[in-house]
């Protein structure tokens, strides 16, 4: 008689429930999968006989058909080695399985079980629906993240079998047990146990305009462009911002995980409990690992989906192609990237501040004080080509660099990475209490319907931005996002309403009078 083991298959951060249906019939020996299994698939046969003899039962030499349902899905992968040879054992009358319960895993031909991607979604699918989840132990650390009582890992084929027997129960984890951090502790606690960043602010000489609009991007989630000639700290400013980033909350932890789970790189997840994402891209990335792609089957995300709830950042822009910077504006208007194939979708999260560095031309001393430049007027105009007009709208704030004077640091100078972001986490909250009705986190969200409603000003401060944007003839995104930098600089100035110097701050970091981007 057919059986049935339900599995999970995990497609982007979407989890589909799998049934994997075996019969044993009449016939000469030999096993088909059927179900659109991928290569990874088909070659289960040969794991799963040597699994199955290795760990003491018997292999069925009978013919025997596995299908898996839904059979018009595209399926990748060797999660599906424990249920399907489950489904033999229970099929040939070895084993009687639980009722209610979920297996993943990839067998090796010893019989253990090896770990499988995306593990942190499919446990959060088996909380949902109540079942319980047998999983390799290899995973438990990140299936503990989410406080389910119904996880049970397992190492090795023979344990499954052994459960089944009531001869050794497999003890399920608990939520206490969790001994890599705890997710659940409060924002305040995890930001004063933060380990020290590799680069503290303090260790940055001078660039006290660049320091301060990173404090504004932290705090109000806002692209910024540095620019300037090589050896001015762009690189270094940009490196500086994690470590000025509040922590991650539990709900914006559980997201990063689900995509680090799904890319496979989730192998230690207590790198994500104090420290937000910050991916680098270098010029020569290409377009599916910036963006996500990959086979119908298996979608992986790319670098502007790892860095959910942190920071992206490019240096050297406009040295990259055309097609790579383009793709950007997607993500960088919705929030999120959609990687497409034929009859096939993954939708990913990309929530990000985006950070870029260039150089004002190709030999980098356009503008400089100490060094005159070496291009030819039209080099310097087809330089800044690379970047589009759209693109560059949706940076919120520009910093132009110039080299510091070179000296020993013997002392550390201004405020250190931690007074930065006790600063911002204060600014963070004021934004939270604010927008707790909306879908809006930070100010760098606010819609265009939106302007009136949360960035409130006298009709002195609005006439004068109102005059500063005509005289400037800005577009009108670049107008919203003045008064959106407004609105976050007058939190970090504990200001209730915009006050005037707050717009007056915020035009600073939109017009650089010899910046070659105007």
């Amino acid at each position: 008689m057919a059986t049935k083991i339900f599995s999970c298959f995990v497609d982007g951060l979407q989890t589909q429930l799998i049934e994997v249906e075996v019969d044993i019939l009449q016939g000469l020996p030999g096993l088909s999968i059927v179900g659109l299994g991928d290569a990874a698939v088909q070659e289960a046969k040969e794991r799963i006989r040597s699994a199955i003899k290795n760990s003491g039962a018997t292999y069925p030499q009978q013919k025997k058909i596995i299908n898996l349902a839904p059979a018009h899905l595209r399926k990748n992968g060797a999660c599906f080695d424990v249920p399907m040879a489950l489904g033999l054992l229970e099929a040939s009358g070895q084993i009687n399985m639980p009722a209610r319960a979920l297996f993943v895993g990839e067998l090796a031909l010893n019989g253990a079980i090896r770990s499988v991607n995306g593990a942190l979604s499919i446990a959060m699918f088996a909380q949902k629906h109540g079942l319980k989840l047998f999983l390799p132990e290899a995973n438990a650390t990140e299936a503990k993240l989410i406080h389910y009582e119904h996880i049970y890992p397992v190492g090795h084929l023979t344990e499954i079998i052994e459960h089944c027997h009531e001869i050794k129960i497999v003890q399920p984890l608990s939520a206490d047990t969790l001994q890599t951090g705890a997710p659940a502790r409060k924002n305040s606690d995890r930001s004063a146990n933060m380990p020290a960043p590799e680069i503290d602010m303090n260790m940055i000489q001078g660039q006290i305009q660049a320091k301060r609009a990173l404090e504004i991007s932290a705090a109000g989630g806002h692209h910024l462009l540095l620019y300037g000639p090589p050896g001015t700290g762009k690189t270094l400013l940009a490196h500086a911002l994690q470590g000025i980033l509040p922590p991650l909350s539990r709900k914006e932890m559980l997201e990063v995980m689900q995509i680090y789970s799904s890319a496979g790189l989730l192998k230690e997840p207590q790198e994500l409990f104090n420290r937000r994402p910050f991916r680098q891209v270098h010029q020569s990335c290409s377009l599916p690992a910036l963006i996500g792609g990959g086979t119908q089957a298996h979608t992986r995300p790319g670098e502007i989906s790892l860095a959910h709830n942190g920071v992206l950042f490019f240096d050297e822009i406009a040295e990259a192609p055309r097609s790579l910077l383009e793709s950007l504006r997607q993500p960088l208007e919705q929030r999120q990237i959609t990687v497409s194939r034929l009859h096939h979708h993954v939708v990913y999260p990309a929530n990000f501040t985006f950070v870029a560095a260039m150089n004002p031309c190709p030999c980098g001393y356009y503008g400089s004080a100490e060094k005159s430049c070496s291009c030819t007027n039209n080099a310097v105009v087809q330089y800044h080509k690379k970047l589009s007009g759209p693109i560059v709208d949706r940076f919120d704030l520009f910093v132009h660099l110039q080299r510091e004077p070179v000296k020993l640091q013997s002392a550390l100078e201004g405020k250190s990475s931690q007074e930065y972001r006790s600063a911002i986490a204060a600014a963070r909250e004021k934004q939270h209490r604010r927008y707790k009705e909306t879908s809006i986190l930070l100010n760098s969200q606010i819609k265009a319907a939106q302007i009136k409603t949360f960035c409130v000003m006298d009709l002195t401060t609005e006439k004068l931005i109102t005059d500063y944007a005509n005289k400037a003839k800005i577009s009108a995104r670049s107008f919203h996002n003045i008064l959106k930098i407004s609105r976050t600089i007058a939190d970090l100035n504990d200001h209730a309403t915009i006050q005037k110097e707050d717009a007056l701050e915020a035009f600073t970091y939109r017009f650089q009078p010899t910046s070659p981007l105007i």
